[in-house]
């Protein structure tokens, strides 16, 4: 993408748009940034058995019972 020509805008603001700029460019360059998410850990060994979620539109998802991360105190878990 372009930059536009910022020539007609008021000196302050471009100064805060170059601010934000290079915020934005220190950001990317960090290496702190993570590219890639990390791998899941599962609560529970692998199965076979799935979870199927149907939508109020219609639309069915089946998921891996182990995807799902075992609830504590704030839910009613997996049955």
């Amino acid at each position: 993408m372009e930059r536009p020509d910022l020539s007609q805008i008021p000196d302050d603001v471009r100064a805060y748009i170059e601010a934000l700029e290079q915020e934005l460019l220190s950001l990317q360059n960090s290496p702190t940034l993570s590219k890639e998410a990390p791998e899941p850990e599962f609560s529970e060994p692998p199965t076979t058995i799935n979870v199927i979620t149907v939508s109020q539109a219609g639309y069915a998802k089946r998921t891996p019972r182990h995807w799902y991360g075992r609830q504590r105190r704030s839910g009613m878990g997996v049955f």
